[in-house]
């Protein structure tokens, strides 16, 4: 089997070494298993941070054959000050441009006193199952 490791200079920014990669890609026989570490965004607002958060994830998905559609499972961690119902209805809406009924993923919110900088107000990680032949979906 084979493992990727994607970007592992990711931490060449930090004073101080930092042991993680953007995301690590496991070559399986049938799909390719992948693993975003947590993204953020700039952006004035909540809303604009999460729709180019997302995008990068996209972007990714995208360098290996996959995308939206292949995400499995997201954790989502919101900057406390900015957890309440509009702001949670705000990421919702834009998580809807991404994520289609079809291929909805698993999905866990958590709210935190801070993120790595302060300027960041969401950061979202994500696990994707890219499958060779597609997608056969059901809903139970």
């Amino acid at each position: 089997m084979k493992k990727e490791i994607v970007n592992p200079e990711t931490g060449e920014w930090a004073e101080h070494d930092v042991a993680y990669s953007d995301a690590v890609v496991v070559h399986m026989p049938d799909a390719k298993r992948m693993f975003i570490s947590g993204v953020a965004a700039e952006g004035d607002d909540i809303e604009t941070q999460t729709q180019a958060t997302l995008e990068k994830i996209e972007d990714m998905l995208s360098e290996f054959g996959g995308g939206m559609e292949d995400v499995v499972r997201v954790r989502v961690y919101i900057n406390r000050p900015e957890m309440d119902e509009d702001s949670l209805e705000t990421v919702h809406g834009v998580r809807s441009e991404f994520f289609v009924q079809e291929h909805l993923p698993a999905s866990t919110l958590i709210e935190v006193e801070d993120l790595v900088s302060d300027e960041f107000l969401i950061e979202i990680d994500a696990d994707a199952v890219i499958p060779d032949d597609g997608w056969e979906t059901e809903h139970v």
